[in-house]
């Protein structure tokens, strides 16, 4: 199931590279967490580079998912960028990403089995 189109970038005007977050709704072996956290849960986080390294493309955009002590998170917004000599810093505003609820993730994986074998329920 896809979770949320993260970013985009357009290739040779004729192809486009989406990165998607998805989860697996044929495994159901996790903990729903999300509903712990009744408000928007976020936290600071940041990262120092090399001004000209070329990994501040994908560890460092907008919208990128990563896996950061054991937990994933996706960057927001950022909150700073320092230059120090040759060094990068950016911080930024993470929030962490949790699955969908169990059932509601068997009812979608029902859903587009149905879908799949086209049967309607009467």
């Amino acid at each position: 199931m896809v979770i949320g189109i993260e970013r985009f970038e357009v290739l040779y005007n004729t192809k486009l590279k989406v990165w998607y977050t998805c989860q697996n709704l044929s495994e159901t072996d996790y903990v729903t967490r999300k509903k712990a956290y009744q408000e928007p849960f976020q936290l600071e986080a940041e990262v120092k580079l090399k001004y000209d390294d070329e990994r501040i493309r994908t560890r460092a955009q907008l919208g990128t998912v990563h896996f950061m002590e054991g937990e994933f998170y996706k960057i927001m917004e950022y909150t700073d960028i320092e230059l120090n000599g040759t060094d990068l810093l950016l911080s930024f505003i993470v929030k962490p990403l949790y699955p969908v609820d169990r059932k509601e993730a068997k009812a979608k994986l029902l859903d587009s089995r149905k879908r799949k074998l086209q049967l309607e329920v009467f």
